[in-house]
């Protein structure tokens, strides 16, 4: 009684552990199956029945693709699954089924199954259901072909501009200076003068922005070069001069003079800043004075300093409550 007793003990703990695993493989994540030498399904977990519309994942047992949704796609899965058997060689690769929601892609992994005298005795396979990230990958890719059209035009429309804007810049800058050969007035040639000056800082500005597009990175990059930053000044005032003339402004700056003339930095920012910046005071300013100022702060390393470039003018100003959001794009104080 004993012997029996402990026997029915060892069958209940095998029945358990058994169930336990097969529990497991109910469960397990993926489409998991197996198959004979003869591709006759053995065996498969909940997902892949519930994808091949089976009843139970039991249902599967003794039936073969030609049987199940995916019929059509049968005799290439069944190539695939004989070779994995016949050359003992793992597989990995993208495979179509017609499933429960359709056809879709799965990327299969199947090896050899092999029996203790390491024969091959069938095929374990785990598919996972990768439709959808194919489907991304598709509009991702027409999403890149569509942004580098685009940027091709940009950059073609871009070097048309700048041809359509330098061919008239530079018939007025021819036409300017032979006024200015001919021209006895004073404040005449005074007024030609910043029209040549304006018109060449254009020419200049046109050339950066040119540049600028010329580099296709997809982000904004810097464009870090040795320039000469007083004439960067200048020219900001050559440029607004005849802005801040017809409002009988006055357009200064100054250049502290332990400020280096040359620096290393993103000069096309800092000309599209500060234009931006004097080109507003005038804009906002009746009466007085627009000035630039640039001051050196202090040393930080060997080859870094620290410098401030300010925009002052005696216009109305920004008013307090404004200045946590005037930064901020596309934002005005008022609309």
């Amino acid at each position: 009684m004993v012997v029996i007793k402990e026997k029915n003990n060892i069958i209940h703990k095998l029945e358990a552990k058994i169930q336990y695993l097969e529990s497991i493989i109910a469960l397990l994540p993926g489409h998991v199956y197996w198959l004979d030498r003869d591709n006759v399904f053995q065996g498969c977990n909940n997902l892949q029945a519930e994808a091949a519309k089976l009843t139970s994942r039991q249902a599967i047992v003794g039936k073969k693709n030609a049987n199940l949704l995916w019929a059509d796609q049968a005799h290439e899965l069944d190539l695939v699954n004989s070779r994995v058997m016949e050359t003992g060689k793992p597989y990995v690769g993208e495979e179509l089924a017609e499933m429960a929601g359709g056809q879709g892609i799965y990327l299969s992994q199947k090896v050899p199954l092999r029996n203790e005298k390491d024969e091959v005795i069938g095929l374990l396979g785990v598919s996972f259901d990768i439709t959808d990230r194919k489907r991304m990958e598709k509009e991702l890719k027409i999403a890149r072909e569509r942004a580098e059209l685009a940027n091709q035009t940009k950059t073609e429309f871009i070097r048309n501009l700048e041809h359509d804007i330098r061919t008239p810049l530079c018939g007025i800058k021819s036409v300017t200076k032979y006024l200015e050969t001919i021209e006895d007035d004073v404040k005449k040639k005074e007024f030609l003068s910043d029209i040549e000056i304006a018109t060449n800082e254009l020419l200049n500005y046109l050339d950066n922005i040119v540049e600028f597009s010329q580099i296709n990175t997809g982000a904004t990059p810097l464009i870090v070069k040795e320039y000469n930053l007083e004439q960067v000044v200048k020219g900001i005032i050559n440029l607004e001069l005849a802005a801040a003339r017809s409002k009988q402004l006055d357009l200064l700056y100054e250049y502290a003079s332990n400020v280096p003339a040359m620096v290393i930095g993103d000069r096309f920012r800092l000309h599209r800043m500060l234009l931006n910046l004097v080109n507003n005071a005038i804009k906002f300013t009746e009466q007085g004075h627009v000035k630039i100022s640039v001051s050196f702060i202090e040393k930080i390393a060997e080859k870094d300093v620290l410098l401030e470039i300010a925009v002052g003018d005696t216009g109305i100003g920004i008013a307090k409550k404004h200045h946590e959001t005037i930064y901020d794009k596309f934002t005005r104080c008022d609309p």
